[in-house]
């Protein structure tokens, strides 16, 4: 599995967690992907926190949606009406959603990030609020409503940043700064940041091209957030999209130390990754 965005942020450990656990149903036509979401969420925790809900969720089944977790170990989710690919809803989303990353920049290394998180005193305020906020979030899409979008992603940033104790204060905080003048309504880092990448709303094609110039002239690259399915198997082949989270750790909720239901929005993008399954098997 290889990728421009490796390491950015954009959910490269649980796409890899899911096309693993594609291995066992590499011939069959319907892959039970409840299973190998069940399976992949199992590899990426470990024995560890309980962490990556969101992405597997997200990357196994594709789309635009709602990642619900529960305090007892259930994950389940579900779909943003209208932004299935191919849909008005996805394309509307490409013209005004922009994915944004320096190739030559700093990938993701946050090591003491998950610790804060899980001791910091306002943990379930934060989960109970980016629940919310995802829901807020969530509308905005079905409004098509790019300034609200905004809004909630913005909000986010700036929540997470005071939970995770500004963790995000690196280069792509500074260039998402500048960006609100050169054509964003708003912008975020992806996952839990810690790398040169960012998630950015604009208010059209107009501002998409004002962001992606500006962008070009800092070094970095970007595509429209073209919405993808999920998780695919075919002729020994298996692919996955990317994940990009509009709202998310509200998952981290279904950790012991919170012990909350949460709910987060994030959507599957191209380009996807292919691997060949008897490459997994080996």
């Amino acid at each position: 599995m290889s990728s421009d965005l490796h390491g950015l942020g954009f959910g490269t450990s649980s796409m890899a967690a899911v096309l693993d656990a594609a291995v066992p149903w590499g011939g069959r036509v319907n892959v039970p992907l409840q299973t190998v979401a069940h399976n992949a969420l199992r590899a990426e925790r470990g024995e560890g926190r309980c962490v990556a809900a969101q992405d597997v969720w997200t990357v196994t089944f594709g789309g635009v949606g709602i990642v619900t977790t529960a305090a007892n170990g259930t994950v389940g989710g579900y779909a943003v009406r209208g932004f299935d690919p191919g849909l008005a809803g996805s394309a509307w989303l490409a013209e005004h959603l922009l994915i944004a990353w320096n190739p030559a920049g700093q990938r993701h290394e946050a090591p003491d990030l998950l610790e804060r998180l899980f001791e910091h005193p306002a943990r379930a305020w934060f989960v109970d609020f980016f629940s919310d906020l995802a829901e807020h979030a969530a509308h905005a899409l079905e409004l098509r409503d790019a300034g609200l979008l905004a809004a909630c992603v913005n909000t986010y940033r700036k929540c997470f940043d005071a939970w995770s104790g500004g963790e995000h204060t690196h280069h792509a905080w500074s260039v998402g700064s500048r960006l609100q003048s050169n054509g964003a309504l708003g912008w975020k880092c992806p996952g839990a940041g810690g790398c040169a990448s960012l998630v950015v709303v604009t208010d059209g094609p107009a501002g998409m091209a004002d962001c992606a110039r500006y962008l070009h002239g800092c070094g970095w690259a970007s595509l429209p957030a073209h919405v993808t399915g999920g998780l695919r198997v075919a002729d020994g082949v298996a692919s996955v999209g990317h994940r990009v989270d509009l709202i998310g750790a509200a998952d981290l909720g279904q950790d012991p130390s919170i012990g909350l239901p949460g709910r987060c929005l994030a959507l599957a993008v191209e380009p996807r990754v292919f691997r060949m399954l008897e490459d997994l098997a080996g």
